[in-house]
């Protein structure tokens, strides 16, 4: 099935490595670049997981104001050395302390959760051995766009890879309402 092309998609993200990789994969999906309002974090203004983590209850509560059935949000927060499924518990108790319920089932909100970074998906889409300890620095813009590129086409395959990058799956499935 095709992805659905919403009428409206904000991305809340840590970077600008992020912002471009998200935004070139939503394109690769058939969203055009004036229904994607991207919230990466101010450079130089602190943590940028602490930025989405703050964010995220404000974004879901906007999100739960108006029809979502053609809305979506991308959160896209680095694992770093934490497990994955701590990112999801912070975010979830960001909700809880904000007054919100937690993500329903049908609800297009998507949370990847690269670890330790983006680059470490980067570099696996480009074809390198990674694992998620090592840290593979900044990563030139081009190589970024590629990976964007491959990521879509990834998904809709059944490729081996990292973990996180593994269970992203389930999270862009949401997207489309499943």
């Amino acid at each position: 099935m095709p992805p659905l092309v919403p009428n409206h998609v904000v991305v809340l993200c840590e970077d600008a490595a992020h912002k471009l990789f998200t935004e070139r994969w939503l394109k690769s999906r058939g969203v055009p670049s004036r229904r994607i309002r991207t919230l990466p974090s101010p450079a130089g203004k602190g943590a940028g997981e602490k930025f989405v983590r703050v964010n995220y209850p404000i974004e879901v509560a906007y999100y739960r104001q108006k029809s979502f059935t053609s809305r979506q949000l991308v959160v896209v927060i680095d694992g770093d050395t934490q497990a994955v499924q701590h990112r999801f518990e912070q975010l979830s108790q960001g909700l809880n302390d904000a007054g919100l319920e937690d993500r329903k089932l049908g609800e297009r909100i998507c949370i990847l959760v690269p670890k330790r970074n983006i680059e470490t998906w980067v570099r696996a889409l480009i074809g390198d051995d990674v694992d998620e300890a090592s840290d593979y620095g900044k990563q030139d813009e081009g190589v970024i766009r590629q990976a964007a590129d491959a990521y879509q086409p990834w998904l809709e395959g059944q490729g081996e890879t990292v973990p996180s990058m593994a269970s992203s799956r389930g999270e862009v499935k949401r997207l489309d309402g499943e």
